[in-house]
């Protein structure tokens, strides 16, 4: 199953980062993004866009513990999980992207 995550625009020679607050965990990811020459009212803003997924980081944060269930001594700890997607433009005009995610 494939998902649109993030529709965007980098400047030439631009980077940029996305993050995805709790994936879903315990199944295998993977990323691409599909370039396009972005467009509005006034025209055509590019003619060539070409991007490139520079770097895919996943992070866990612990966040708390929960209290012992009772009569349990120990509680549970709270983690969040995010992703961290890097871009970037690699061509020398402003170029739109679609970044899709799947995982099975």
């Amino acid at each position: 199953m494939a998902s649109l995550i993030i529709s965007s625009q980098l400047a030439e020679g631009a980077t940029g980062e996305w993050i995805w607050n709790n994936p879903p965990t315990g199944v295998a990811h993977s990323f691409t993004a599909q370039p396009f020459c972005p467009l509005d009212y006034s025209g055509l803003h590019s003619t060539f866009a070409s991007v490139e997924i520079t770097d895919v980081i996943h992070e866990q944060q612990f966040v708390k513990w929960d209290p012992p269930p009772q009569g349990q001594i120990a509680g549970t700890p709270v983690f969040h999980n995010r992703i961290r997607i890097k871009m970037k433009n690699t061509g020398n005009q402003l170029a739109g992207f679609n970044l899709y995610m799947s995982w099975s």
